[in-house]
């Protein structure tokens, strides 16, 4: 008992949350643990020495989609979207030409896909300790994505993936050792540390240790343990990480973004923010590598930093912008939504009526029911756009800048049909491109523009910016007086538009995070030409 509690008491085991939502796939067919069983032993025969028994240890993406296809466990297109998706999830930026994923790690990967999110509302009080009523947050998401009449889950089912994990460890176990056709009675120490992208230990919520196997005394010294007593310490020790990994539904409608109190969690949440603009600045903030935007409406989120991941869930009628997101973007029952994201990978998962300016290099994902989506290329203009890809060694290069129009979709699969694919989403039409400010943003150059654009929509700019500078001469060369009574006619058109389409509120807030406590008024008149929105190119 006292060795059982020493043990406990120096080790605690968590499932990283954010690689787990990421990795798992809303799939047209669920499969089942036979199937996945199936597969994998047909990948393990491809990569093992039949002579020395060896394996290569990485499946290649040729191995994959042939087995794929040999199995049909399941379509070529969803085959498409979990390889990306995989690609993203082992390791922090998968290097361009990587083309090959572990063994172990994708079988662990696919034991993942048959989680199956619970049909009933979260359980946060169960889960964590946090409760909050779930009824108060339904009329935010439209009906089509609600589970219940007055019940709605929006947030993640934490109890629902413990539970999950807990119950598959001898499946988990079977496939970090590859014993997957025979019950695992002894797992070598370096075999379990295949697990390590997916769990975590540490002595502290807040602290992972560098291995599994080193969380606890329990394995010290050892290389080979029995897979009971391994079954045991995990049900024991696993629980859900409520500092790097906060419920969500344990935060209330609040004036500020609320960010973990430990620095070490570097996680940061938007919770069930109303008619709001939230700017997440980490030299405000404090410095974090996953954001959480659940359960808001009508509301503008800017990320000024890079950070390593995104996760948006039952939202409606919000703006994500956000220059650079290191790793990837999941969006998932959102309605009405405008996005404006460079990444490196995106998915988005039963989101309807929503518009997209992506960069990407991988193509994004539509799983689950999207429909009425509108894609077109990444539109904001920021002066910390350079900096943001300089300190995540990344590259915005001509040649991906149409990555966006090209999404997979496994829902059309084999449909060929225009009417079929414009249901799901559009392209852009290049003359309703525009481009974005972003808050610091270079006022005045309309030159200077960092993203790279496909020509079609680069000319449509152009034509554009030759506009502005037309009217911008036309204004100079007016008499003094003239030109500031048309400048002040101008600005009073410009701002009861934004009165009268409910704008206003959101450019006072903006002026708020921006610029300290001050909040912007309707200037009556432009006393000085330099001052207008037109002359700045606004």
């Amino acid at each position: 008992f006292w060795l059982k509690f020493f043990n406990l008491f120096l080790a605690m085991l968590w499932i990283r949350a954010d690689v787990f939502e990421h990795s798992v796939v809303s799939l047209q067919q669920p499969i089942q643990e036979a199937q996945v069983v199936k597969v994998l032993e047909s990948l393990k025969r491809r990569v093992v020495n039949p002579q020395t028994g060896a394996t290569t240890g990485s499946v290649s993406k040729q191995h994959w989609f042939g087995e794929i296809a040999r199995s049909q466990l399941i379509a070529r297109d969803e085959a498409l979207v979990l390889w990306n998706s995989f690609l993203r999830t082992v390791g922090p930026r998968a290097e361009r030409g990587a083309e090959s994923v572990e063994l172990r790690q994708l079988a662990i990967l696919l034991v993942c896909q048959l989680f199956r999110p619970s049909s009933t509302p979260a359980r946060p009080a169960e889960a964590t300790g946090y409760g909050v009523e779930m009824s108060a947050w339904a009329h935010q998401v439209p009906r089509s994505m609600q589970k219940g009449e007055n019940e709605r889950e929006i947030a993640r089912d934490d109890a629902a993936i413990l539970d999950f994990v807990k119950e598959n460890i001898p499946l988990f176990l079977r496939a970090c050792t590859l014993q997957l056709d025979n019950e695992v009675t002894e797992v070598a120490l370096d075999e379990w540390e295949a697990c390590g992208f997916m769990l975590e230990a540490g002595p502290t919520l807040a602290a992972a240790s560098p291995s599994l196997s080193g969380a606890t005394p329990m394995f010290e010294g050892q290389t080979v343990v029995s897979a009971s007593d391994l079954q045991a310490w995990v049900r024991d020790t696993l629980i859900w990480n409520v500092t790097l990994y906060p419920p969500l539904t344990a935060f209330r409608p609040l004036a500020h973004p609320m960010a973990c109190s430990d620095p070490a969690a570097r996680c940061c949440v938007v919770f069930g923010r109303t008619n709001q603009t939230v700017l997440l600045d980490q030299k405000v903030h404090g410095p974090f590598k996953r954001l959480y935007i659940e359960a808001c409406t009508n509301t503008t989120v800017y990320i000024s930093s890079r950070v390593q991941a995104v996760h948006v869930s039952a939202c409606k009628g919000v703006t994500v912008v956000a220059l650079y997101v290191g790793n990837c973007v999941t969006v998932a029952n959102c309605t009405v939504m405008s996005l404006h994201i460079c990444t490196e990978y995106i998915r988005m998962e039963n989101v309807e009526e929503s518009y997209a300016h992506l960069w990407t290099r991988f193509p994004p994902a539509l799983t689950g029911v999207c429909k009425g989506l509108t894609l077109g290329p990444f539109n904001v203009v920021n002066a910390q756009i350079a900096e943001a890809l300089q300190a995540a060694g990344a590259t915005l290069e001509q040649r991906e800048c149409t990555t966006w129009g090209f999404p997979i979709c496994p829902a059309l699969a084999g449909e060929q049909s225009t009417e079929a694919r414009d249901k799901v989403f559009k392209v852009l039409k290049p003359e309703a491109f525009h481009l974005l400010f972003f808050p610091d943003s270079i006022a005045g150059d309309l030159q200077r523009v960092s993203i790279f654009l496909p020509e079609v929509y680069a000319a449509v700019y152009a034509e554009k910016v030759g506009a502005i500078q037309e009217i911008q001469q036309m204004l100079h060369n007016l008499p003094p007086d003239a030109s500031r009574q048309v400048i002040a006619a101008m600005d009073r058109r410009f701002q009861r538009w934004l009165v009268q389409s409910g704008r206003h509120h959101f450019v006072e807030q903006l002026a708020e995070a921006v610029g300290g406590t001050e909040v912007m008024e309707p200037p009556p008149v432009a006393a000085d030409p330099s001052h207008s929105l037109v002359q700045s190119g606004h």
